[in-house]
């Protein structure tokens, strides 16, 4: 199953930069924004992207009001908590 899904997530991307960037375009097109954290690791994750995409009367709402972005969540990451 997971195998076949689209993988949406990106973990090279500079998150940050991306969002950022994100809510210049919303604000451009009067949109909301959806952030989905998870990872091409979380079968559910990809379920829910499927679901959204392949469903035209969802797929119709969510491309007609948000930015859909993918924040890629890693086992991999450091959290830095000032002293």
């Amino acid at each position: 199953d997971k195998e076949i899904l689209e993988k949406p997530y990106k973990p090279e991307e500079d998150a940050q930069a991306k969002i950022d960037a994100l809510f210049v375009q919303a604000k451009k097109q009067h949109k909301n924004i959806i952030i989905q954290a998870g990872g091409d690791w979380c079968v559910w994750c990809l379920r829910f992207n499927d679901y959204i995409k392949k469903t035209p009367e969802i797929k119709k709402v969510v491309d007609n009001n948000f930015l859909y972005y993918h924040l890629n969540f890693s086992f991999n990451f450091h959290v830095c908590i000032p002293a």
